[in-house]
């Protein structure tokens, strides 16, 4: 669990532990749910996000836009009309740069957004590792 709340420390998630918990099962169960055949690369640290035709390296705690993925990859996909709804809860432009989002994320402290961010992302959601793959390669990225 210690992992668990590292991880969402990132996001400034101090909340009620009762509301985390629900948090972490909901990723979880969307993860197990939503696996894509994407072939996964089991020895890297790194970490891509495909938005659409856009592709996403994460390196230095930023999201770097990349030309292709390489054809292993441990890869989140979720659609632009995903993001840009998440946007919209955030407050943010759907023009906006997806780090934007993420910086956004790290300012919320209400779990109703948080839910609705989920629930914005998680229509058009897949990836190829388990949650605590995902756990992970983000906190490998101090």
């Amino acid at each position: 669990m210690n992992q668990v709340k590292q991880f969402l420390s990132k996001f400034n998630l101090v909340m009620n532990p009762l509301k985390l918990l629900k948090l972490y099962r909901q990723m979880d169960s969307l993860i197990k749910d939503q696996q894509n055949d994407y072939p996964s690369d089991p020895v890297s640290n790194a970490l891509f996000l495909k938005i659409d035709a856009r592709n996403y390296y994460f390196k230095h705690k930023k999201w770097q836009e990349i030309a292709e993925l390489p054809l292993e990859a441990n890869l989140i996909v979720v659609s632009k009309k995903s993001v840009d709804e998440a946007m919209k809860i955030v407050g943010k432009s759907k023009d906006d740069d997806i780090n934007v989002l993420f910086s956004a994320l790290k300012r919320v402290d209400e779990f109703t957004i948080y839910q609705s961010i989920f629930d914005a992302l998680s229509g058009d959601f897949s990836t190829n590792v388990t949650i605590k793959q995902l756990m992970k390669l983000v906190l490998a990225k101090k």
